[in-house]
């Protein structure tokens, strides 16, 4: 099987931290320090993202995040069934 980066981690920012054996992309919390709520929806775009890794500052922004968009987030897993 063959991993692709998600489209939120294919700019040349995040690109140097994609893992393509694994399928995943490490980024360390200090490139994540000054992130928006727009640039953290955008990094998730065509990936996911593991709340249980993120630094602290950021984890209250992503459950608010899915909170919100919620009913999108349903219905877009529905589809992928």
């Amino acid at each position: 099987m063959a991993w692709a980066p998600g489209k939120g981690v294919k700019g040349k920012e995040w690109k140097d931290y994609w893992e393509v054996e694994l399928g995943v992309s490490y980024i360390p919390w200090n490139k994540l320090t000054n992130i928006t709520d727009q640039e953290l929806e955008l990094l998730e775009e065509g990936g996911m993202i593991d709340e249980d890794t993120l630094p602290p500052h950021l984890k209250g922004k992503f459950l608010q995040f899915i909170h919100t968009h919620r009913e999108y987030i349903d219905i877009l897993h529905m589809k992928n069934e």
